[in-house]
C-alpha cells in the first residue's frame, strides 16, 4: 500500500529547495537536530518532576556542617521545604521549614513503623497514591516505605 503523503523526515532532511552541502540545508539541519535534542532533554527533566520521588530528589542538597554532621535540605515543589539536621545521628532532627498542607503541591506525614518522612502530593500536584520517602537515617529519598524502613 502506498501513501500519498511523504514520511516527515526526508522533507526535514532532504529539502528539495536548497542544495545538498549548501549552507542553508546544514543550518536547517543543525537546527533541528538541537531542537530535537532540547525536546528530548526537557522531557526527561519533566518525567522525573511528574513524580513525587523525582520533585523530592530534584529537590534535595546535602552538606557536612561544621560539627562534622550531614545536613539536608528539601525544597519539594513550591509548597514544600523540610531539614534534616544529623542525619545518621541519635539525635537528628527534622524541621519542616514551610508547608501549605492538603491544599499545597506536596506536603509531610511521618511514619512511626517504618521511621520515614513521607511526602505525599496535595490537591495542587493533581495526583494521589504517589509517595516518597526520605530517611532520617541516611538523607536518601525511597519509593516504598520498606525500602526505607530497612535501613534501621
Amino acid at each position: 500500500m502506498t501513501s500519498k503523503n511523504p514520511p516527515l523526515l526526508p522533507i526535514l532532511f532532504n529539502n528539495s529547495r536548497s542544495t545538498h552541502g549548501s549552507k542553508g540545508g546544514v543550518m536547517q539541519r543543525f537546527v533541528i537536530g538541537i531542537l530535537l535534542l532540547l525536546m528530548l532533554l526537557s522531557s526527561k527533566s519533566l518525567a522525573a518532576e511528574t513524580t513525587t520521588y523525582g520533585a523530592v530528589v530534584n529537590g534535595m542538597s546535602c552538606s557536612q556542617i561544621s560539627t562534622g554532621s550531614l545536613e539536608c535540605n528539601y525544597k519539594i515543589g513550591k509548597d514544600l521545604v523540610i531539614n534534616i539536621a544529623g542525619i545518621g545521628d541519635n539525635d537528628a532532627g527534622v524541621t519542616i521549614f514551610k508547608s501549605n498542607g492538603l491544599d499545597g503541591d506536596y506536603y509531610p506525614t511521618f511514619g512511626i513503623l517504618h521511621g520515614c518522612i513521607i511526602v505525599k502530593p496535595g490537591k495542587k500536584a493533581g495526583r494521589i497514591f504517589d509517595y516518597a520517602f526520605i530517611s532520617p537515617k541516611t538523607g536518601k529519598v525511597y519509593n516504598t516505605w520498606q525500602e526505607c524502613g530497612a535501613v534501621r
